[in-house]
């Protein structure tokens, strides 16, 4: 029983944070002391806040010494003092490639992590690792001075190895003779790559030995015989590498369309809820010759068919995004939280998706229909002409409902060309804005609300907005429209020419380039206003004007 007790003791003591509370556990008991002597490696985040020698005072049997941080603080100890050393970073810092040149560190280390950048300081002083038997590389960024990759993996003392690289290098680590190596596990795991679009060579990952464990983290044509690897930081031994384990996603290339049953053993086997389906010959590709990149041939995109509400239940999964395909026929799983449509054309069916957030850009297809139910992040640029929006039963082309106090991003840009937002309070369409964009923001400090080009006058005054910018439309000279707003922290407003501006009580109100007929408020700390002209400003209070009163033909503000 007491052997037990130890062990359940000691796996207490491996998830302390601080000296400090070790000095709180060792003070409970007798047996809590005890442990902490007899403790063969150090707490697993205790190398964030502490120096390696006090480190090795307060476990003085250590036979590992266990890294998340790394530090090249060595005040008293001499490197004969320091065990081995296993380190796990879990903060990236510019100190470890000094820690990797030192003389007492790579004698002392047998697991380590590196990434891209360290690969030559470790090349470099590759006979100096003279116990380094777990090796995690994280190669997904390149360097110039690749051949050194290839000299790290050499290391004689190697038992396994961990490579994570994304396509875009993986004619080159195919160079690698992994025979050679027959005694070191070598496990490969490729990523794609979202930046260019290289041709998986699968024959020669499916020639590799038997000590070579190929993974994948997409679908593609190409990696049908390949093994998918779902949650990367928990099978590579707990390395952390870079990837939002909250945000399970997986890539699936266009080139499988109809593969839905596929799509769904993959998903469901990683427990992924997020998919991204793109085009990978959208992407620019490495010529060789050349020693450049090069642009695709749009034309030559892939026709996408995928139906997510056939036979197979999609309803686990909460968001997609679909990049640069052109959609035969898309038909979107039923109980999307988030939908991103970017740079698409063709045949996309949402309309029984009731998504909380929906992005939209340069959409060039069939009219989506989007219901706006359960919407409060909304984003839709330059695909205005191509959006049915369904708001209380009720289909608007090219215009949009916005109750304000329901969205945390409401924001709609149609280039040059004017559209109609519609301003909804207590269920009722109150205004309308017509502009080339809005933008409006809600975050638990501060809301605001942008709007460009407006063509004609509107009242905001019942809406609670922090922060107001209003760009002015520079070519309309005619004084017609009139803008009310209510209290308010800050007003921007930028060149143009506008009959009339309402305001309650504001903090700051400044102007550049316009022309105003009439500028009534209530009351403004800051009034601030360049190259810019008034008939009339009206106000009980304004404490401090900054700008040319000459500017002003009739100023009134009561004292």
């Amino acid at each position: 029983m007491t052997h037990l007790e130890n062990i359940f003791l000691k796996n207490v003591v491996l998830y302390l944070e601080t000296l400090e509370d070790i000095t709180n556990f060792i003070l409970i008991n007798k047996s809590c002391y005890s442990v902490i002597q007899t403790m063969f490696i150090n707490t697993y985040n205790l190398s964030l806040h502490s120096s390696i020698d006090d480190i090795l005072f307060f476990f003085p049997k250590l036979e590992t010494l266990y890294f998340c941080a790394v530090s090249t603080r060595l005040r008293k100890v001499s490197s004969n003092d320091i065990p081995l050393i296993e380190v796990n970073a879990k903060q990236l810092s510019s100190k470890f490639s000094q820690t990797l040149k030192t003389k007492w560190f790579p004698p002392k280390v047998r697991k380590l992590r590196i990434l891209w950048n360290e690969i030559d300081t470790v090349a470099k002083n590759k006979d100096n690792f003279e116990q380094l038997q777990f090796l995690f590389i994280d190669y997904t960024m390149t360097t110039k001075e690749e051949h050194l990759l290839f000299e790290v993996l050499q290391i004689k003392t190697l038992k396994k190895v961990y490579l994570i690289f994304t396509t875009m290098t993986l004619q080159f680590i195919n160079e690698f003779n992994f025979s050679e190596r027959k005694e070191v596990e070598f496990t490969l795991v490729v990523l794609f790559s979202s930046y260019t679009y290289e041709v998986l060579e699968v024959d020669a990952l499916n020639k590799m030995p038997n000590n070579v464990k190929v993974f994948t983290n997409f679908i593609s044509k190409e990696t049908n015989s390949l093994e998918f690897l779902p949650a990367l930081s928990c099978i590579l031994n707990s390395y952390p590498v870079n990837q939002n384990d909250e945000n399970k996603s997986i890539t699936v290339t266009s080139d499988v369309s109809g593969k839905e049953d596929l799509i769904y053993e993959t998903m469901e086997m990683g427990i992924l809820t997020t998919l991204d389906i793109m085009d990978p010959k959208t992407l620019p590709k490495w010529d060789v010759t050349l020693n450049a990149y090069i642009q695709p041939n749009q034309r030559e995109k892939l026709q996408a068919t995928f139906n997510f509400q056939n036979q197979i239940n999609f309803d686990f999964i909460e968001a997609v995004t679909l990049f640069n395909i052109n959609a035969k026929e898309v038909v979107l799983p039923r109980l999307l939280k988030k939908i991103s449509i970017l740079d698409c054309t063709g045949k996309i069916n949402m309309k029984n998706c009731r998504a909380e957030s929906i992005t939209l850009r340069n959409f060039n297809g069939k009219s989506l229909e989007i219901s706006d139910e359960k919407l409060t992040n909304f984003k839709c640029d330059n695909s205005i002409g191509k959006v049915l929006f369904k708001h209380n039963g009720v289909k608007y082309k090219g215009k949009f409902v916005a109750n304000l106090s329901k969205y945390t991003v409401f924001s709609v840009a149609n280039g040059f060309h004017a559209c109609d937002i519609l301003i909804e309070n207590d269920g009722k369409i109150v205004d309308k804005i017509t502009c080339t964009r809005c933008w409006y923001t809600n975050t638990e400090t501060i809301n605001s609300f942008r709007v460009d080009n407006i063509t004609n006058g509107f009242d905001l005054s019942n809406e609670k907005i922090d922060q107001m910018q209003l760009f002015l439309n520079p070519a309309q000279h005619i004084f017609t429209n009139k803008v009310k707003f209510g209290n308010i922290k800050k007003v921007d407003l930028m060149g143009g020419n506008i009959d009339t501006v309402e305001l309650g009580v504001v903090g700051k109100i400044n102007l550049v380039g316009c022309k105003i007929e009439n500028l009534v408020m209530k009351s403004a700390k800051s009034f601030t206003f360049k190259n810019s002209f008034f008939e009339n400003v009206k106000a009980e209070k304004i404490s401090k004007i900054n700008g040319t009163k000459k500017n002003i033909k009739n100023l009134k503000i009561k004292k």
